[in-house]
This record gives structure tokens, sequence and C-alpha cells, in this order.
């Protein structure tokens, strides 16, 4: 089958028009062509994303009056709406096939992507006032933990391990994770849950190795090296060296020094750390985070260089408009497709991006010079080729795109003229992304300085690339005009769906853009001001 006469029988497909006769020659050109089915998957795509746009356009102008081919696409036999017996084997035809070949190795293969691989033993799910010890690296909620050393000062950190098992350390305590069914206690205490599915989690002290086999536990080791371990439910099994191995049941404790069993007792349940005790600490230091936001959005609102101030902080689902809190109400940002959501905290909004139709759009007029981006996401994924932030609808001189890659890079670009060699300079940072930012917010900022010829790009309030402009890529005069944030309303000059379709996965909570490049102390305060998170 040639090239031509595959692309018609795909827009056939899409079109539903595609006839019995006609299924089975393209069910196995797609099977012996990897072209084929990356043509079939873009086409896909587009076809989503015009139907997302038709729908939308409609519903604005409050009727249903799509164009023709938008129509099509909508009608009984589209398979985006109907799904007849041919989508579902066309589709898993393909599925297979894109599994497959994402999964051989070899010359000439494609290798599974690390997005798709979650990475360390465990993942330190909630932190309660936690301060962690001097010289000891530092870790946020919803951190991936890897093999290596946990060094609690003080507070109470949570730890959920993928074999199933959960441990609330209390500080001061250093915990070592050693896999996803076993730790090391070197001090301090702990309270372990461990359901039937981690049944054998292990822990180790000084003294022996508890073999958990289903129940909760908990563990006190002195910095002597003696050891309590506490039966609260279930069973355990006591490893000494040179012992027998030792059974504890339900309500039993043994105090262990030495390497051998000192004093057996009953078990005291309340001497260690349960989570209900701490929830409603947890909700006050949850609202103090909100309260401190709004305290430094307020003041943000008064800064002469703010250009728009998208805060979300509109909780009314009815409301289809992003307030500008800079002032300019003809600055406000339209929403498009997005619904709203819960941000950063309970008591605020966010905006949510899912379909390729989803987007804000927005009008800033006005020349400028130095600029600083800046702005919370939660991102699903970075799938895409391109992952909009914010970016014009065409690309003219003077214009701004700030984007993700699909390697997970933060990227600013602006168009240096329309003509000739080097029409646009692309900065971009080494790729920060990886899975267990996956449902995460994080704060992504980037500043471009004039006068320095420079721009810097930030991380969660941390420079994590700085680069210079040459005269040639240098622009003295920046502008915005029609844009959208978390889309891309047009492109100009190439129609390709893997380049022109740049949708967000994900949500966006207060976006900033500000007339001047802002320090780096600017940045990381903005950070840890809006952190729900953080201390």
């Amino acid at each position: 089958m040639t090239e031509p006469e595959m692309k018609t029988l795909i827009a056939d497909y899409c079109n539903g028009t595609l006839n019995d006769v006609d299924f089975a020659p393209l069910q196995h050109a797609l099977r012996e062509s990897p072209e084929g089915r990356a043509y079939f998957r873009g086409y896909l795509n587009l076809d989503a994303a015009l139907t997302e746009a038709a729908s939308v356009e409609a519903v604005e102008r409050n009727t249903w009056t799509a164009p023709a081919k938008a129509r099509a696409f909508t009608s009984r036999t589209s398979p985006l709406v109907w799904a007849p017996a041919a989508t579902a084997a066309i589709l898993a035809l393909v599925g297979f096939f894109l599994w497959k070949s994402a999964n051989r190795t070899g010359p000439g293969s494609v290798v599974a992507s690390e997005e798709e691989v979650a990475t360390g033993f465990a993942i330190l799910s909630r932190l309660i006032e936690a301060e962690w010890q001097d010289g000891s690296e530092p870790r946020s909620a919803g951190d991936s933990l890897s093999a290596g050393h946990l060094r609690l000062k003080s507070g109470v950190a949570q730890i959920e391990f993928f074999s199933g098992a959960t441990v609330l350390l209390e500080g001061e305590a250093h915990l070592e994770i050693i896999s996803a069914q076993r730790a090391r206690c070197h001090y301090g205490r702990l309270r372990a849950k461990v359901p039937p599915a981690a049944r054998g989690f292990t822990i180790a002290t000084p003294e022996t190795e508890v073999v958990d086999l289903g129940t909760e536990i908990g563990i006190a080791v002195a910095r002597s090296g003696s050891s309590e371990i506490h039966v609260i439910a279930g069973k355990v099994e006591l490893h000494i060296d040179q012992e027998p191995v030792t059974s504890l049941r339900t309500g039993e404790a043994l105090l262990l020094e030495k390497g051998e069993p000192s004093n057996r007792m009953a078990a005291d349940s309340e001497a260690f750390a349960i989570l209900e005790a701490f929830e409603p600490q947890s909700r006050a230091e949850h609202r103090a985070r909100f309260e401190r936001w709004q305290n430094h959005s307020q003041q943000l609102r008064q800064d002469p260089r703010l250009i728009v101030y998208y805060s979300c902080d509109q909780p009314q689902s009815w409301q289809r408009r992003l307030i500008n809190e800079a002032g300019d109400p003809e600055r406000r940002g339209a929403m498009v497709g997005v619904n709203r959501t819960p941000g950063r905290w309970p008591w605020k909004s966010a905006v949510e991006f899912r379909r390729p139709g989803d987007r804000v759009r927005v009008f800033i007029p006005g020349e400028y010079t130095s600029l600083t981006l800046a702005c919370w996401v939660r991102l699903d994924s970075v799938a895409r080729m391109w992952n909009s932030l914010y970016l014009t609808d065409g690309y003219e001189k003077g214009e701004v795109h700030w984007q993700i890659t699909e390697e997970g890079r933060l990227a600013y670009s602006m168009r240096i003229r329309e003509t000739g060699r080097h029409r646009q300079h692309l900065y971009l940072s080494p790729s920060f992304w990886k899975p267990e930012l996956s449902g995460r917010w994080i704060h992504l900022a980037t500043t471009f300085d004039a006068d320095k010829a420079e721009v810097t790009h930030y991380l969660d309030g941390r420079e994590i690339h700085r680069e210079q402009s040459t005269s040639e890529h240098l622009v003295q005069t920046t502008r915005f005009g029609a844009g959208e944030i978390g889309n891309w309303g047009q492109s100009l000059r190439r129609t390709d769906p893997e380049f022109v379709i740049r949708s967000l996965n994900g949500l966006l909570d207060e976006f900033a853009i500000f007339n001047g490049a802002l320090s780096g102390s600017e940045i990381n305060a903005m950070f840890h001001a809006g952190n729900p998170v953080g201390p």
C-alpha cells in the first residue's frame, strides 16, 4: 500500500466512511508500518483537537453550527463519539504495536520512556512540623525515596513503601531505606503498619531484625543500641544473632540489650505516634501556609512591575474569567473548555487543563524590555513535543513563547526577526522532569534580563540554568498581544499535529508576568510564600 493510499484510508476511517473491504488492508498496513502508526496517532490527535475546538466555539456562541468538517467528526458514525467495533479493533491493534515497539531493545529500537517508570522504594507522603538534622539532605512531602538515609531532627514523617508498608517516623531519628521491603532504624521511634500485601516487611535494628507478618508495631531504638519491640496488632518474628527465632503477638513487647532479650512486657501503643493525633495540627499548618500565601499575594498585587497576575483565587465555577489582579480589567483571562478545581489548598481554586481544546485566552497590549514569567503547575505528564505555559497566537518579532519540552526542559524563546538567519532563539534548561513530580505542585519561573543579556530558569525557587544572549540573539523590545495560557491559538507556518498541538496536561494555580527581571531572591521568596507543603 502506498503512503497516499494509507492516508486516504485513515481519513475515511476518521470520517466514519471506511468500509469493511478496506478495513483489512489498513489494519495490515498499520501492523507493518511504524511511520503509518505514527501518522495515524497524530491524525487522531488533530481530530480530537478540532472536535474540541468546534464544540467550544459552538458553546461560546450558544449555538450548534459547527463547520462541515467538525460536523463530520462529531456525526453518528464518528469513532470518537460512538466507537463502533472497527474503532476498538484498530485502536487495540495500534496500541499493541506501540507497546511492543516501546519495549523492544536492540539497534534501531525505541526504549520505553523513563517517564513511565517510577524510581526509588518509597514516597515521603506527609511531613508534620518536620525539621531535618544539620548536614542531611532536606526532603519535601511527595519526594520519591531511593536507598539512603533520612535523618529527622524533630517532627513527624510519614513514609509509604512501594511494598505497601507505612512507617511513621518521629524525630529525632535516623532511618535507612534499603529496599521497598526493608529498612533499618539506627535510632529513634517509629510506628509501622504492614498490610497483608507487604507481609515480610523487615525493619532491622542494632539488636535484631523484625520481620513483620502483617501487623502494626512500634519500635524504639536508643542511641546506645538497645531496642524495644511493641506488637500493637498481629505477629512479628525477631531474628537475633545466635538466638532461636522469637515470636511476639498482639499486646506483647520485648526489650533487647547487647544482642539478647532482656525483658518481656506489655505493649504500649500510646508510646508511639499515630497519624490521627496530628490531624488537627496538620490542618492548622495547612491553613497557616494558605494565609501566608494570601498575605504575599496581596503584597504582590501592589508591585508596579506586574503586567498581569492571575491568582486563580475565585472559586465560583460559573465565572468563566480569570481576574487580572494587576489592575487592568481588559487583561482578564477568558476560560475556554477548562474547569475550576481545588488548587494548592482546599480554600482556593486552580484551572484544570485536560482536553486538547482547553485554554485560557488573554490579550496583553504594550511593549516591554526585560520580563519575568512565573506560575505554579501540577503536571500529570509532559507527553507532547511542546507543552504550553504561555504562547502568543502567532510568533511575530519580539513575541515570547514559554513552554516545557517532552524531555522535561523549561523552554523560553523570542522571535528576533522576520527574515534571514537566526529568526528566533530558544533558551533551554536541563531536564527537570522526573516521574515522581507527576501530580505534585511545582513552581516555575523564567527571567529575561535585557540589560545583562541573559535568560535564567528557576524550579521551586532555585536557579537551574542561566544563559547569555549574543548580540545576534538579543531582543530589546518584547511584546505579547493575543495569546493563550496552557495552549496555542494558531500556527501560521506548520500544520503537523505533533508540532501544533501543545495543550497542557494538569493544573495551573497562579500565573504572573512582570515588566522586569526579578532577582533570584525574589523568585525564591515567591516560591516559599506559595509552597503548599513547605515550612
